[in-house]
């Protein structure tokens, strides 16, 4: 294993949480079928037994996944869909003292905060249920590595500099998709459907940027509704952008424009 991977041990629980969500996720549509159910067919075994155990099921897999989470040591906070904003500096490899630190640490930390905050991110755009791998983010890390080595030795205030990692991030995690289901959604604010996971990687790549050159306390509100709100006005851009040739550096001049202007 290389020095960059999580322990086999740390790997293992993140991929053990996925394969709970996907199974919670499952249980959730035997439950809406059941719900759907016409009346005169609800008398039925059948239908008295997926009932019963769609819910006994649901139980014991909400129980599982806070024991899980406890051997994680997740925050509470991230996990009840209030997870903080968090800049690219959180995740770059050397600290303010000068040393390197542990990257099995960073990808830990980079895998659980981009997973809890998109969890929030989609919660906020009426997407409670989408189905999220978290170790897709493991993935997303080890390809956005040479960025973000790249970039701890560029000055505090590049912003052309933050706006190119923050536009390589919005590239890997549409290479990843981390979102399985759904594909697309619709807003009340915007006519017709996005890409949930363009959508998703935009608003990720905002939150990081803009809190990096904000001065606010990363618990606000502010930093999440402005970002979301920016990509939902400007979601025919960032389409267009993603589609270019060379999307990295038509998505590098959308952010940092409007990051300039965020939040």
């Amino acid at each position: 294993m290389n020095q960059s991977s999580l322990t086999s041990r740390n790997k293992s629980l993140v991929q053990l949480g996925d394969r709970f969500r996907d199974l919670r996720f499952a249980i959730r549509k035997v439950k809406e079928i059941t719900r759907k159910t016409a009346e005169s067919d609800r008398r039925s075994a059948v239908y008295d037994l997926a009932y019963l155990m769609a819910n006994a099921s649901n139980g014991v897999f909400s129980s599982a996944e806070s024991g899980l989470i406890s051997v994680l040591n997740i925050d509470s906070e991230s996990h009840s869909g209030q997870a903080e904003a968090h800049s690219f500096k959180r995740y770059l490899v050397g600290d303010g003292g000068g040393t390197t630190a542990d990257e099995k640490a960073l990808q830990a930390r980079f895998s659980e905060d981009q997973y809890y905050t998109s969890k929030r991110i989609l919660m906020m755009t009426g997407n409670p249920n989408a189905l999220v791998h978290q170790e897709n983010y493991l993935e997303i890390w080890q390809a956005l590595r040479p960025d973000l080595q790249a970039y701890t030795s560029s000055d505090d205030d590049d912003q052309a500099a933050r706006s190119l990692l923050a536009a390589r991030y919005v590239v890997t995690v549409m290479e990843s998709r981390p979102v399985r289901v759904p594909e697309s959604f619709e807003h009340p604010y915007r006519q017709g459907p996005m890409d949930i996971n363009l959508f998703l990687a935009s608003t990720l790549a905002l939150i990081a940027g803009v809190t990096e050159a904000s001065a606010r306390d990363p618990d606000s509100d502010i930093i999440y509704k402005s970002c979301i709100a920016a990509t939902l006005s400007r979601y025919h851009v960032i389409e267009t952008a993603a589609r270019r040739d060379d999307p990295t550096l038509a998505l590098q001049r959308f952010l940092l424009h409007v990051m300039d202007h965020l939040p």
